[in-house]
């Protein structure tokens, strides 16, 4: 997850092919009986770490991440504007 400004950034498409291919994925690793992928089982920020990330964002994107947090679990990757999974 980004800034809001991030997201402005990237076309209305780009957005939508990313989000349906992060589904496509996850219902694969769901069908086989995982939550992750072994590598992103292995490489993982600590949750805590994550949440104080997210606490200085904007509200709208703070929110949507705190949701994709709770389903989801910890991001594999993180910046300060960012979450990755």
């Amino acid at each position: 997850m980004g800034s809001q400004d991030d997201n402005l950034q990237m076309p209305t498409h780009e957005r939508i092919g990313s989000m349906a291919t992060a589904k496509a994925s996850a219902k694969r690793l769901h069908a086989e009986g995982s939550d992750a992928s072994e590598l992103g089982q292995r490489h993982s920020v600590p949750l805590d770490e994550a949440r104080s990330i997210i606490e200085q964002w904007p509200e709208a994107p703070k929110k949507t991440a705190e949701k994709i947090l709770d389903h989801y679990g910890p991001p594999n990757e993180s910046t300060p504007t960012k979450l990755f999974w």
